[in-house]
């Protein structure tokens, strides 16, 4: 995975993120008037993904092992 930098004109970025196959796999929600506000934008991405963790459709979560309780 790795995220992109794109002008999409003299004053606009996006970024993407991309599979090792170079798939599109998220795209930013907007646009950016300067490339240190897109690159800015992925870095607070990066710590928040760090820290987020997987559920499944009902909220179990699901990467962590079960809790076992001691009888």
């Amino acid at each position: 995975m790795r995220f992109v930098v794109i002008p999409e004109s003299k004053t606009c970025w996006i970024w993407e993120l991309r599979s090792a196959q170079d798939f599109l796999v998220l795209r930013s929600p907007a646009s950016f008037t300067a490339k240190f506000q897109a690159v800015a934008q992925i870095e607070a991405l990066k710590r928040a993904i760090h820290v987020a963790g997987v559920y499944d459709l009902v909220g179990a979560r699901v990467d962590q092992p079960e809790q076992r309780i001691a009888s």
